[in-house]
């Protein structure tokens, strides 16, 4: 089963579920966390930091914006993300602290509802 973006506590877990879901790497969230490494042997340290690196986040962007569309708002707070599909239905709609957050948390909630 897909653990929901929302019960991923740390971020190199919320790391690794978009580098399995969004970017299609195999067993990324199966990682051996005492040897670092997925069942197809690459280590976690490959895997970019998504959810805290801006840089990083843009990938998201872009990859996810095959699939639709995106808008981020700022707040004083916050960040606000929603995902659209390519009828502008709202797939994903997330409030976090940082940008970065905000994007990785939305594009799954995104993902799991392409797949229902």
């Amino acid at each position: 089963m897909t653990p929901s973006p929302d019960t991923l506590q740390s971020n190199r877990e919320l790391d690794a579920a978009i580098a399995e879901q969004v970017f299609g790497w195999v067993g990324a969230l199966k990682c051996n966390p005492e040897m670092g490494l997925m069942p197809d042997y690459r280590t976690m340290d490959e895997i970019p930091h998504y959810s805290s690196d801006p840089a990083a986040m843009m990938q998201v962007v872009e990859k996810m914006r095959e699939r639709g569309s995106v808008t981020v708002s700022w707040g004083d707070s916050f960040v606000h993300c929603v995902w659209y599909d390519r009828n502008l239905n709202a797939l994903g709609s997330v409030y976090e602290p940082t940008a970065p957050l905000a994007v990785c948390r939305c594009a799954l909630a995104a993902v799991a509802q392409e797949v229902k």
